[in-house]
This record gives C-alpha cells, structure tokens and sequence, in this order.
C-alpha cells in the first residue's frame, strides 16, 4: 500500500477524522481496519500508520538503546504515545484527545501520505512547516542521497 498526497480535512465534534475514501479498501484489506496513532518525533504532528507498518517500525525502534539520552527519548515518542484505533464502519478513526492536546490540534488539519505512514497536522502547524518545505535551488544544505537522486 502506497500512502500519498496531501488532504486538507476537518476532525467532527469528537475528535475523529474521516480517513480519504480512496485509501479505506486497502487499509481493510492490508490493516483489517487497525491503525497506530503515534507522535511525529520532530515536529507538532502526528504518524498514523496502517497496524502492520507500524509493527514492523517497532521492531527496529525497540532496538535502540534505554541508555542513550536521544535513542531513548526516540523510544518513548514512538512507542510510549502509539495507540492502536479502528477505522469505524463510517471510515472515521478516532484521533485520542491526549495526542491533539500534545501537539496543539484544532478542527482544521492537513493530512498528508508519506509512503508507508501518514503525517496528521494542525492546520496552522501545517502552514508554517509549509513555508519551509522547498528545497533551496542552488543546492545548498541538500545531503548527498538527495543530490544523487534521479527521478
């Protein structure tokens, strides 16, 4: 299952986001419905992920070291926020009140697939992260993996 694009959506009165029709047969067929809910570790947003991309994630993430101050830090925002929801027969999914509340989220959000995962922002968040996104063109600050890219 291939999670893109970029959809601009409003929670209803119970915090719940109703997930884009073009992505709810194969989240039941691939997913049985099964989502995780978890913070984005380097920005106010949040990762949602069908169940079995989420499970394999957290068997490289458990890897990381309890002892290394950013490693467990890491642990705790991906695996100590992670709570599983189910899609409702409705294609809603229930975004938990203690993850909106963490990152600010309001009514109006953006949610955008990023592959394998998708990223849940507020709408203003989104906005001031979008400022930023472009590349510069003359290719300052690009890593080598990108430079080396062909598209």
């Amino acid at each position: 299952m291939l999670l893109t694009g970029l959809h601009m959506l409003a929670l209803d009165a119970k915090g719940r986001l109703s997930v884009p029709a073009r992505y709810r047969q194969d989240l039941g067929d691939q997913a049985q419905n099964r989502l995780v809910i978890t913070l984005q570790p380097q920005r106010k947003a949040l990762w949602i992920f069908p169940e079995p991309e989420y499970e394999e994630a957290a068997r490289e993430v458990r890897k990381l070291s309890d002892f290394e101050p950013s490693e467990l830090a890491f642990k705790r925002l991906f695996i100590g926020h992670a709570m599983h929801m189910d899609i409702d027969n409705s294609g809603r999914v229930l975004i938990p009140p203690v993850l909106r509340a963490q990152i600010g989220m309001d009514r109006k959000v953006a949610l955008m697939g990023m592959t394998n995962k998708f990223e849940l922002w507020d709408e203003g968040s989104w906005q001031e992260m979008h400022q930023g996104l472009f590349l510069p063109e003359n290719g300052e600050g690009i890593s080598d993996r990108l430079k080396g890219l062909s598209i």
